[in-house]
C-alpha cells in the first residue's frame, strides 16, 4: 500500500472513538465540523479523507522507538492482506 507522507502518523497507543469508544484508526475532519478520532466504521461514515488538513490514518509503533518507512510499508501490506481475511470469516 502506497500512501503519500501526510495520511498516517504513528502513535504509541491508539485512542478511543470519539463517536463509538472502539479503538480509533484515524485523526481527522468530520462532515460535522470538528476533528475526531474515529475508528474504521466512524471514519466511513463521518470522515472527510485523509491528506494534509484533511486527516490521517493512526499507525501504533510497535516498539519504543519509531519505525522506519520500509518497516510500515510492510506493516501496511501485512495489513492489507490480513484485513479482507478477517472480514470474510465474520460474515
Amino acid at each position: 500500500m502506497s500512501e503519500s507522507k501526510n495520511t498516517w502518523v504513528q502513535v504509541a497507543a491508539l485512542p478511543k472513538c470519539n463517536f463509538c469508544g472502539d479503538a480509533a484508526n484515524y485523526d481527522g475532519a468530520t462532515t460535522l465540523g470538528p476533528w475526531a478520532n474515529m475508528c474504521e466504521k466512524c471514519f466511513a461514515y463521518y470522515g472527510r479523507g485523509l491528506g494534509l488538513g484533511v486527516g490521517q490514518r493512526l499507525v501504533l509503533s510497535l516498539r519504543d522507538e519509531l519505525l522506519t518507512d520500509a518497516q510500515l510499508n510492510e506493516a501496511s501490506r501485512i495489513a492489507s492482506i490480513i484485513k479482507p481475511a478477517q472480514a470474510g470469516l465474520t460474515k
